[in-house]
């Protein structure tokens, strides 16, 4: 037992582990708590001469002290895990805040602050006698070994052979390595990059979601080389003529930029979809994923990205980083973190019988405060289906009034769960302000995105409800549970006057499939890929009751549009994703017969391409659209919507499909083009 803040310091000291704090009392006091304490850092946009919270930003990747947290105000949480991440072993997180007097009604700090009760964290009281106490915690009953800043643990050793084994071994057998944060793998990574440009003249690329990511990575590469920075400092140059570069995902695929290696950093937050297409492109790969941090929980992704390696490839191999760099093991902060924001949190492990019978409720989000058990089961439900989900979504679960959850429980588990939000019923002045651009609603996509689409401000005075996670245990998927969920749920919304319900996701093949099986039809498609998903943002639609004629004008509009729109804003779109969103535009003329007449003189080869392009793009957006001529694998029409539909050229074409050069891929586009009306004429 410890009397004072600076005795309990020195013991946190001594052993290399972190601590929690809670202060309570007033800011004076708080602030006075920690005058004896040497290297604080103080965030608050209260005190004098403290840190905004504005510029925590900016210690990312820094190595710090004694942190104080005011959370009086203000609880940034993705801002407190990943300052909680920069804090060394033997560094202690105080919070200043007013436990007595939150609101009642968030939910999350209630929960927040019970989590202080545990044996991981500990509460200093004004007035009351300072009493700290050590730990049952294994990293507190002796001093831990010491460990040398800089220095390279065994994992990391291993990690940086494996890096390279990448290089120097067969191809097409990539590496995975998992961690959860402050393992030193970006570190690892960058020791591994330095140790081969110090060797040998390779091209290198590193990507990642955020180039913010990176940086570690970086700073390593350089202080293995013993360069100085230059103007870009993600592109470097090494003395043998070697080089490593930042590019973004985006980038990196539509370019198809060439690397003799490919590292894939924080690769949970990029879409499966887009990690394929890197592997397939790419001969030599390292992904690397942090498995349980800040930014989001990777642990669902971990697992169905070992599924997609093994389908694809006979031999992979994953490294695991286990030892923390710059805390002891059982380090009471992040076993604080863990349970506080649910970063080691599991889907539930239950099988289904051969006959499953799920039971569909209607979860209050007031009774997760109380449920540790459920709310922990819902979040690993969530982690399970979602390649990033973050303590933000805790929050909003805990404390957003509109949102609706609704769940499906088997054998008293939670097997699914469907989230939703209530949206619009706005004022006339402020639909008209929304639909001029002048105001946009945080958390109405949906009927702000219809309403300012079609421009019809009206729309923005009904109900909406968007859906906004969808999640089906692993085990329980493809035995119809998330079809009767969102039916349920469409039943429900009717009761509660709503009038459209709809959702938005990033567009992959199967998704779009699934949502337009159940009758929800396109309202838009974002022009921009989303940052988080990596794909194009499709929102979509559903009536339930009044806005019947409103929907079908908007699915006109998408069926005006998105066909024009191949050729510019989305000419890389992927190619088996543009019939599944032409088979739901409702065109309405039919191709002229003159017009059917000149497809046939290209497919005897009569007449080259060069003359019927206009009726090639024409005759294909109608065949793509009438579902009842179309109804086999829709990726065969990978070469014929790339360059009938999105005008690439020949050569990016070619390239794609195997051909080798202009001839050969017209010859075959002929080909196809023959079968086609040949099944068309059936």
């Amino acid at each position: 037992m410890f009397t004072s803040l600076s005795q309990f310091s020195d013991f946190s000291q001594s052993r290399r582990i972190r601590f929690p704090i809670l202060l309570d009392g007033s800011p004076s006091w708080c602030l006075s708590q920690v005058d004896g304490l040497n290297n604080v850092t103080i965030v608050s946009d209260e005190f004098e001469h403290a840190m905004p919270w504005k510029a925590v930003k900016g210690l990312l990747g820094q190595e710090l002290g004694h942190v104080v947290l005011d959370i009086r105000y203000k609880a940034d949480i993705e801002k407190i895990c990943a300052i909680a991440g920069c804090l060394r072993g033997g560094a202690l997180l105080f919070f200043i805040g007013l436990p007595n007097s939150t609101d009642k009604d968030d939910r999350f700090l209630q929960r927040f602050y019970s989590m202080f009760s545990s044996e991981h964290a500990r509460v200093v009281t004004q007035g009351g006698q300072t009493a700290l106490l050590s730990s049952d915690n294994p990293a507190c009953e002796q001093q831990s070994s010491q460990f040398s800043f800089g220095a390279v643990t065994s994992d990391q050793e291993q990690a940086i052979i494996a890096v390279e084994r990448v290089l120097s071994g067969h191809r097409k057998r990539p590496l995975l390595l998992t961690a959860d944060r402050g393992r030193g793998k970006s570190s690892a990574m960058g020791l591994a990059v330095g140790k081969i440009l110090k060797e040998k003249s390779k091209r290198i690329v590193v990507t990642s979601p955020k180039k913010a990511n990176v940086e570690t990575l970086f700073e390593h590469i350089y202080t293995s080389l013993q360069l100085d920075k230059g103007k870009n400092p993600f592109d470097v140059t090494a003395p043998l003529g070697g080089s490593v570069s930042y590019i973004a995902p985006d980038r990196l695929l539509q370019e198809d930029i060439e690397a003799d290696l490919l590292l894939v950093d924080e690769s949970a937050a990029i879409p499966l979809p887009m990690l394929q297409r890197m592997f397939n492109q790419y001969s030599r790969v390292c992904f690397s994923t942090t498995e349980h941090g800040y930014e989001g929980t990777g642990r669902g992704f971990s697992t169905r990205f070992r599924h997609l390696l093994d389908s694809h490839f006979m031999s992979w191999r994953e490294v695991k980083l286990l030892a923390p760099v710059r805390w002891a093991m059982e380090d009471p902060l992040e076993h604080w973190l863990s349970n506080t924001f649910l970063f080691d949190v599991e889907a539930c492990e239950v099988e289904p019988d051969k006959t499953v019978s799920v039971e569909l409720n209607r979860l209050s989000a007031s009774s997760l405060v109380s449920d540790e058990a459920t709310l922990r089961e819902l979040f690993g439900l969530l982690v399970s289906a979602h390649y990033q989900t973050s303590p933000n979504d805790l929050v909003h679960i805990l404390n957003d009034p509109s949102l609706y959850i609704y769940t499906a429980s088997y054998k008293g588990h939670l097997v699914g769960a469907l989230l939703a939000q209530f949206e619009g019923q706005f004022s006339t002045e402020l639909s008209k302000q929304v639909v001029r651009g002048e105001r946009r609603i945080k958390g109405h996509l949906l009927a702000q995105g219809m309403a300012f689409n079609s421009g019809v401000a009206s729309l923005l005075a009904a109900k909406f409800s968007r859906i906004t996670r969808i999640a089906v245990l692993p085990s329980f998927r493809r035995k119809g549970i998330a079809s009767m969920m969102i039916r349920q749920f469409e039943d429900a919304m009717l009761s509660e006057n709503v009038n459209m319900v709809g959702t938005s996701f990033g567009a992959t093949e199967g998704l779009s499939s699934f949502w337009f099986s159940l009758g929800y039809q396109p309202i838009k498609l974002g022009v921009q890929r989303d940052a988080a998903s990596g794909c194009y943002s499709l929102l979509l639609g559903k009536n339930i009751e009044g806005l019947e004629n409103d929907l079908r004008d908007s699915l006109s509009l998408f069926s005006t549009n998105f066909p024009a729109q191949l050729t510019e804003q989305f000419k890389d779109v992927e190619p088996s994703l543009v019939p599944i969103l032409l088979r739901e535009c409702q065109l309405q003329n039919d191709l002229p017969s003159a017009c059917q007449l000149q497809l046939h003189q290209f497919a005897k080869g009569y007449l080259g391409y060069d003359h019927v392009v206009g009726s090639l793009s024409s005759w294909l957006v109608q065949l793509f659209s009438d579902t009842e001529k179309v109804t086999s694998d829709l990726r065969c029409f990978g070469l014929l919507v790339e360059k009938i539909l999105q005008r690439k050229p020949w050569d990016v074409v070619a390239s794609r499909h195997g051909f080798r050069g202009r001839k050969g891929c017209e010859k075959a586009i002929q080909v196809e083009v023959k079968k086609l009306l040949a099944l068309e004429e059936i």
